[in-house]
């Protein structure tokens, strides 16, 4: 259920727009390998969507808050340090600055130009009103979340962690443990006022699944994949020196584990299934080989590459039948959405909202 409120909230903060690995300038990432026809793998595990919640609940309430900022209004009048009033509720400069910088160190860095700036702060404000509003209906819905609850998840979330990464975690996020649990308190009570408020459980017809599927179609094709292997290395004298021990027997996933200096060497170098342009240009020197074929060496940005074919799956179409559960669910989420969103622009338009515009520049 938790997973259904989370999708709730897409990403469409401009700082969180997913890439295909061919335009990134980053080097592929080391992710636990997917089966064929499983599409794109998602950006960072569970956990770190936990651990950085807002980017999941609040960062994706911007649409609904390009719809509403006209409902606030602006007042100058508000409390020494204080951005915004929702209803009884101050957003103090304090609060709104220590939230921006954790998006900050999530990215590296703001946009630069100020226009792209202050849209940021703007909408970045108004979703903490959000917030705030969603909060305060649990408070009068007498929602709570319990400290059984709390600690079943966090230790569900630690579980991703080992040693200390946990604690480092919140470390480098600049808050310490009561802080985050504090926040994610406020995650999981967000979630049970908008189960409550904007579930949609009414039934989907056989006819709207079909013709969802059939206005789709693409969306459940699926190209040529093939799962292969690689080993990374920084010069090609090393590359051709592992790629001789290949060819004279020795197991390439051992090699990997040794020599890679990539992280899915922890999987023998295993890079799951993939089709042709989901990974950098190089990567596509595999399509040509056949299974159980290395391929020379192959230099990127990245280093020198040795690939090994595993696995090939012929392009396929995924069958109404094998997918209809998952477009009913989809159609499901999506009249989800539409409730949820016309209760939050309900919410808004009845509570009390005044901003100080001018303090944003202050922020940072």
């Amino acid at each position: 259920m938790r997973k259904h409120v989370r999708s709730l909230y897409l990403l469409f903060s401009p700082m969180n727009h997913p890439v295909r690995r061919r335009d990134s300038e980053l080097p592929p990432r080391g992710i636990k390998p997917r089966r064929a026809n499983e599409g794109p793998p998602s950006k960072g595990n569970g956990m770190h969507c936990w651990i950085d919640w807002r980017q999941t609940m609040w960062i994706g309430i911007v649409i609904v808050a390009l719809c509403t900022m006209g409902c606030q209004k602006e007042d100058m009048n508000l409390p020494q340090d204080t951005l915004a009033q929702v209803n009884e509720e101050l957003i103090t400069l304090e609060e709104f600055n220590n939230e921006l910088r954790d998006i900050k160190l999530e990215h590296g860095k703001l946009p630069e130009d100020r226009e792209s700036l202050d849209q940021l702060k703007t909408t970045f404000l108004d979703q903490i009103i959000n917030r705030k509003l969603i909060l305060g209906e649990a408070r009068r819905m007498n929602i709570h979340v319990s400290e059984e609850e709390i600690n079943k998840t966090i230790l569900a979330l630690k579980r991703d962690y080992a040693g200390e990464s946990f604690k480092a975690t919140l470390e480098n996020r600049g808050m310490n443990f009561e802080q985050w649990k504090q926040r994610l308190r406020e995650k999981l009570l967000a979630e049970k006022v908008i189960i409550t408020v904007a579930q949609f459980d009414g039934p989907i017809d056989d006819k709207s699944v079909k013709q969802y599927y059939e206005e789709h179609i693409e969306d459940y094709s699926f190209p040529e994949q093939v799962r292969a292997r690689q080993i990374v290395v920084a010069t090609v004298e090393e590359a051709k020196a592992i790629l001789r021990m290949l060819r004279k027997g020795e197991d390439f996933a051992k090699l990997a584990k040794e020599k890679s200096m990539m992280p899915e060497r922890l999987y023998g170098g295993d890079l799951g299934f993939f089709a042709r342009g989901e990974m950098p240009e190089a990567f596509d020197e595999v399509f040509s080989l056949k299974v159980g074929g290395l391929s020379k060496v192959v230099k990127s940005p990245y280093g020198y590459h040795i690939f090994k074919v595993e696995e090939k799956a012929e392009a396929k179409v995924r069958g109404f039948d094998e997918v209809k559960d998952e477009i009913a669910h989809h159609i499901r989420k999506k009249k989800s959405d539409e409730i949820y969103h016309n209760w939050l622009s309900e919410l808004r338009a009845k509570a009390k909202i005044k901003v100080n515009k001018q303090l944003l520049e202050y922020t940072h």
